[in-house]
């Protein structure tokens, strides 16, 4: 059935992760301006769908850093929207927009580290909340800039 409606396997993959990736302009929209506020909620986004990030990870794996992937166009349109949103312009916008992705993404994408290093799972409300605090931290900082002479 799959070869039927999708015509591989490869084919499958890439109408889950458009069906996934569809309406993220809607949600880029709705994330709150400061890096404080948004940090966390992509982090408890990031966490309550792990698969979303997973195919995301096979994706890289499969294409290296000049394949084709899937909806290319429109995710760029989406991702330099939210850099825009950032400030700083070209190319810094694009360096934050990748540091709060590693940041909001990283409990996610390796889940067994988080819970080595915390003794609580990914799913435990406890590992949620904390987790939460320190990367609204990091955010804050995010928000105030670099030092001086940076």
């Amino acid at each position: 059935m799959v070869y039927y409606y999708f015509g591989s396997k490869h084919g499958l993959y890439e109408a889950v992760l458009r069906r996934r990736l569809a309406g993220r302009r809607e949600v880029v929209a709705a994330l709150p301006g400061t890096a404080e506020e948004r940090l966390p909620a992509r982090m408890v986004e990031a966490l309550a769908d792990p698969s979303c990030i997973r195919r995301l990870m096979w994706e890289a794996l499969d294409t290296g850093t000049e394949g084709p992937v899937v909806a290319e166009e429109e995710r760029a349109e989406v991702l330099a929207e939210l850099a825009a949103r950032l400030g700083g312009g070209p190319p810094d916008a694009a360096h934050r927009l990748l540091v709060e992705l590693g940041v909001t993404v990283a409990a996610a994408t390796f889940p067994q580290l988080a819970r080595m290093l915390t003794g609580r799972t990914t799913d435990d409300p406890q590992f949620v909340a904390d987790h939460a605090r320190v990367v609204a931290e990091i955010g804050r900082h995010l928000d105030a800039g670099p030092p001086e002479g940076i």
